[in-house]
């Protein structure tokens, strides 16, 4: 499934825009990008191994003016163990 972009408010001075979103049975992608007084390219892939169980890598880059500030990647994995006692 594919669903059209949006736009959002990122902060102050900063718009951001979805211009990638993507979903199956198992993965979701999406990409997010804002501009403004600070910009930021974020991207992340989810896969999911079975309805309990999933890695991510989340990819995120900054900028103010010319100067990069930021580049992190983030990998997640996530599984349910049980209800919350």
């Amino acid at each position: 499934m594919i669903l059209p972009t949006r736009s959002l408010r990122g902060g102050m001075n900063t718009t951001c825009q979805r211009t990638q979103y993507a979903k199956s049975e198992q993965k979701l992608t999406w990409r997010l990008e804002c501009r403004g007084q600070f910009n930021m390219d974020s991207a992340a892939e989810f896969t999911f191994f079975s309805p309990l169980r999933y890695t991510a890598v989340i990819s995120t880059k900054g900028w103010i003016g010319d100067q990069q500030i930021s580049d992190t990647q983030v990998t997640l994995e996530g599984e349910y163990v049980g209800a919350c006692q």
